[in-house]
């Protein structure tokens, strides 16, 4: 009776492994789904024959605000952007489809910063599908999964790629990119990451914006660096703050 017992046992442990497998991935599939609407793929162009590329996210939706990273704009003002396009309910993933028949949309940056790798892009409308992505009301812990969408497929014709990874750690980190000397809270993660996927959104098990990616590791294998929720806030409130204005080097005048 026991050794008749044991193979019904596998079997039963083998059939829940597989159904949580099955629980993971359709949740998985789902917060892809949350995150994509407001997910674009920002072209900045450079000069008359190169862009910068990268992702970008909604930050503010009543304002048509979306941030990305600094080092996409590279100091330039203008940025054209691009939201997914769907056909019954699924992405359409072609970068010449979106690029062809999808809405251009224009924007301008109007606030960065060099140490948190973050910029800020007004544009001029947003797709009614586009709604403002939530900040994570506490930073994520290293063990956690966090999820994410970017365009790093862009050279090759594909937009809209998921990634999945875990965290490493979260600390304050001093990186050097060719834009200038990141130096802010990061999230470390496990996540293969590349060129294109700069600016996208970060996000935990409900959705929510735990970070911004912002670069990886070449020397050391799968390791992306990300802009902290906190750092996001801190960026978002002085680029509130009024501009100084120059006092009058004469009173009365």
């Amino acid at each position: 009776m026991n050794t008749a017992s044991r193979p019904m046992t596998m079997i039963l442990a083998v059939a829940t492994a597989c159904l949580a497998l099955a629980g993971s991935v359709r949740a998985d599939a789902v917060i892809f789904e949350k995150i994509l609407p407001s997910t674009g793929v920002i072209i900045v162009p450079l000069d008359n024959k190169t862009n910068s590329q990268g992702t970008c996210w909604v930050v503010d939706q009543e304002r048509k605000l979306v941030i990305t990273n600094n080092h996409v704009v590279q100091g330039k003002k203008d940025a054209i952007v691009f939201f997914p396009m769907f056909n019954n309910g699924e992405v359409i993933p072609l970068r010449e489809h979106t690029v062809k028949f999808g809405e251009r949309i224009t924007g301008e940056v109007i606030h960065t910063d060099v140490a948190r790798d973050l910029a800020l892009v007004r544009l001029e409308k947003l797709p009614a599908t586009a709604k403002s992505m939530t900040l994570a009301s506490r930073s994520t812990r290293p063990g956690e999964t966090l999820h994410s969408v970017g365009n790093s497929g862009y050279n090759n014709g594909i937009l809209w790629r998921y990634t999945r990874g875990q965290v490493r750690s979260v600390a304050p980190y001093r990186l050097t990119l060719k834009t200038g000397q990141i130096n802010c809270m990061v999230v470390e993660t496990q996540g293969p990451i590349n060129n294109g996927d700069s600016g996208g959104p970060l996000v935990n098990d409900r959705g929510d914006l735990v970070g911004v990616i912002s670069a990886f590791n070449t020397q050391d294998r799968l390791i992306t660096w990300n802009i902290d929720v906190r750092e996001v806030r801190s960026f978002m409130a002085d680029a509130d703050r009024p501009a100084p204005t120059q006092a009058s080097g004469r009173r009365g005048e």
